[in-house]
């Protein structure tokens, strides 16, 4: 899983390389192409538009002890909420809020990718909606 979600973190770069850019796009490959394609209406969190999304697992913390990330598939990200319109939520969200994200690139058929050298793959962006038990 490392290895996949260090290759989502890595493949994605924005061309500065402090970002991940998870907009539709081609991308030319040795053995192929990969088309691949986003959900605007996924990149929303409680009416809130997310935007620059930074990588978080090559972060770093000193000073606390405990570290409260379970490993899984996906890429972690973080977000920075951006507000659309007036929301009921504006008193509790501050403006530079950052929420975390997980994004992950869905395979339909890879065998079938494979042989065509043409793969049109989707990616997913989930946000943590309730707080861990």
């Amino acid at each position: 899983m490392d290895l996949y979600n260090s290759s989502v973190n890595d493949g994605l770069r924005s061309p500065k390389g402090d970002e991940v850019d998870l907009s539709a796009r081609r991308f030319i490959l040795p053995f192929g192409s990969l088309n691949l394609s986003a959900e605007p209406s996924e990149f929303f969190y409680s009416g809130y538009k997310l935007v620059h999304f930074v990588p978080v697992a090559d972060l770093e913390v000193r000073g606390f002890r405990n570290r409260y990330r379970k490993p899984g598939i996906g890429a972690p990200l973080s977000a920075r909420v951006e507000r659309t319109e007036s929301q009921v939520a504006d008193k509790w969200i501050a403006p530079r809020s950052k929420v975390p994200v997980t994004a992950f690139v869905r395979f339909d058929q890879p065998s079938r990718a494979l042989s065509t050298g043409e793969f049109t793959e989707g990616l997913n962006c989930t946000t943590l909606t309730q707080s861990p038990r």
